[in-house]
């Protein structure tokens, strides 16, 4: 194997990777474990030994990114999320959001188990669930002109 190519852990090393975790080789040298190599994710997974790894195929390399992928997407959530102070879909009343299927902006009315009580700015009512609602803008960010 060279630079550049993904294999399979099929022999961990010293905690830094697991066996069955795609890595890719970033380095080769001539040593007795001539494979340093780093995670989907970037990460350090430690140096291997030839019989450490099997060449992965395309779709385990595929699967890994997708993975990788939406691991990366799920951690920016949690930060945007908590850098309101709020839990991942802590929807309250007030925020303005956008009903992502529909692609319908409105301030939230009322906050249910699992459905949102959404009335837009011409004043039509939508009742979707919080998994098809992107948050805009939290209601502690809304200013409101029109307040007496």
């Amino acid at each position: 194997m060279k630079v550049g190519d993904y294999a399979k852990v099929v022999e961990p090393t010293a905690g830094f990777s697991a066996k069955g975790q795609i890595v890719k080789i970033t380095e080769v040298d001539d040593s007795d474990i001539p494979y340093n190599t780093q995670g989907m994710d970037g990460e350090y997974t430690g140096w291997h030994e030839a019989t450490d790894l099997v060449r992965a195929t395309d779709e385990e390399v595929a699967e890994a990114k997708r993975k990788a992928e939406e691991k990366r997407r799920l951690h920016e959530l949690e930060a945007k999320w908590h850098a309101i102070g709020r839990e991942v879909g802590e929807f309250k009343k007030g925020d303005v959001v956008r009903i992502v299927p529909k692609n319908v902006i409105g301030k939230v009315e009322d906050v249910g188990t699992s459905l949102l009580g959404i009335c837009d700015y011409s004043g039509k009512y939508y009742g979707p669930g919080k998994e098809c609602v992107e948050l805009i803008a939290p209601v502690e960010s809304v200013v409101n002109l029109f307040a007496s």
